[in-house]
This record gives C-alpha cells, structure tokens and sequence, in this order.
C-alpha cells in the first residue's frame, strides 16, 4: 500500500479452482484434532480456516485485513488454533473466513514446507523388481503389428 503497509493476500480463485479440483495439491490434515482437507496454496500469503470450524474461545478478537484475488480487500476475524498438516504443523495464527474453497488453505511462507511428492510415496508400494512398460504405442509400431 502505499503507505508502505502490507496486507495479506487470500488467492482464492474458485472458479479456477472449481475446474481443477481434482489436480489441487489437497492432503488430509487435522485442526483442533478435527479431520480436515488442506490445500497448499502458493499464492496465498496467510493459513485461511473455515470459519465453522473454529470454536469461540480461539478467537483472538483481532481481524485480519486481506486482499483478495479480485482486487477486493475485506477483513476477517482472526484465530488461533492447532493444526496438523502435511505442509504446516503447530499453533497458528489463522484468518477465519466463511466458505473457503478447502477447510484450511496454507499459506507461502517461512516454515511451510511441500508434502512428500507421489514418486516418494509410490516407491514404498513398489517391487524390487522394474519393469520396462511402454505407455504409448508410436504409429511406426501400430503399422509394424499390422503388417505382422
């Protein structure tokens, strides 16, 4: 701003979101204890909560002004609360708004770290054995079996 001040950034570009949902970065993560869905948002600047799942006494009676991807800024009340995820762990500070598109959206930030990719996780299910597949078939191969 131009007072020098710095404002969080929420991206919360649902419709974008909405056709892409499937391709999210989105872990199961806990809040409170509480099983949640957390999506890992690098163009956001704060953890976001859903606001319902967030009791009274964790509020702290501050509010959060935030700019929003459509240029709108708002201000939401502001909590603190302990969360459990695959990207951030720990009591935090959490702006709390109505109907985010994920129960908690984490922030890009100091401290935040991506969650173990599917290469990672995959390679504990694997044999020992590889096997050598091949996914496509090219159209020289496709007339080479007609032929044949």
């Amino acid at each position: 701003m131009k007072c020098g001040c710095v404002l969080p950034v929420v991206a919360d570009a649902c419709m974008i979101a909405e056709k892409m949902k499937d391709k999210m970065p989105v872990m199961d993560g806990q809040l409170d204890g509480r099983k949640v869905r957390v999506l890992r948002d690098s163009g956001c600047s704060t953890v976001v909560v859903r606001r319902e799942l967030v009791p009274e006494d964790k509020l702290t009676k501050k509010t959060s002004t935030c700019v929003m991807t459509d240029g709108t800024v708002r201000s939401f009340p502001t909590a603190r609360t302990d969360i459990d995820t695959p990207y951030l762990n720990g009591n935090v500070e959490v702006v709390c708004i109505k109907r985010p598109l994920y129960d908690i959206i984490v922030e890009n930030a100091e401290g935040v770290h991506e969650a173990m990719s599917c290469e990672s996780v995959c390679q504990d299910t694997t044999s020992e054995e590889n096997e050598d597949v091949q996914a496509i078939v090219t159209r020289a191969q496709s007339q080479k079996e007609e032929k044949t």
